[in-house]
């Protein structure tokens, strides 16, 4: 069932494009992954999954990032993050947590299991879940289906559709979505780089019964790789 905290939580995550989120949540303005961000923001949580160009992009952070902004990224991507010269760095590895401002930040295992070249385990790259005034947001990142996603317990998950450097395929997405016990999900990283038209509506077809899907439209247009 789908309770008005867990609908509000949906309403407000804005979708930037491909894994970028925006959201005020617990008072903050916390950002996940932006990328190709125009326009000026203040930001106090930023969470960077990987050091990928379109996820950890330093024209995007100097837009938000100020002196009293906390940035949270896996070890591998600290030096990339500090090369700002403004902001706090936190490392953060998967498996540990960060109490930050009321807010509960865990770091979950993303990788490639099929297609290791692209995001390899060992680089120590992580999703994210957030306990937000009561409700658990997992981020998953660019990730394939990990065996972790089977520990991982949320109310609202933010899933790649991929079949290029993400998941193999749309049913292998929900079968993730279907791993968390999610309420409800919303696609990410599709129709750039990734995905065939039509996907995030199977998307939707495949998780009938299991979860709500929330189909959003990025607020950031794209080109399409040629």
């Amino acid at each position: 069932m789908i309770d008005v905290k867990l609908q509000q939580l949906a309403d407000s995550l804005e979708w930037l494009c491909n894994a970028g989120f925006r959201m005020k949540q617990c008072g903050k303005n916390i950002y996940i992954d932006p990328w190709k961000l125009t326009e000026p923001d203040r930001a106090d949580l930023v969470l960077i999954t990987h050091s990928h160009f379109d996820h950890l992009d330093p024209e995007s952070l100097r837009l938000i990032v100020h002196e009293q902004t906390t940035i949270v990224c896996p070890t591998e991507s600290v030096s990339k993050a500090r090369e700002l010269g403004i902001g706090a760095v936190l490392p953060i590895a998967a498996g540990q947590q960060i109490r930050w401002e009321g807010i509960n930040i865990e770091a979950v295992p993303m990788y490639n299991t099929q297609k290791p070249q692209f995001h390899p385990r060992a680089n120590g790259w992580v999703g994210y879940v957030l306990e937000l005034d009561g409700l658990r947001l997992y981020h998953a990142g660019d990730t394939e289906r990990t065996p972790e996603m089977a520990n991982v317990a949320c109310d609202l998950v933010l899933m790649p559709l991929g079949q290029t450097y993400t998941m193999n395929s749309v049913d292998e997405a929900a079968q993730c979505v279907i791993d968390t016990k999610a309420r409800m999900a919303i696609p990410m990283h599709f129709d750039v780089h990734e995905s065939q038209p039509g996907d995030s509506e199977r998307f939707a077809q495949l998780l009938s019964g299991h979860a709500e899907v929330v189909i959003k439209k990025p607020l950031i247009a794209h080109i399409k790789d040629q």
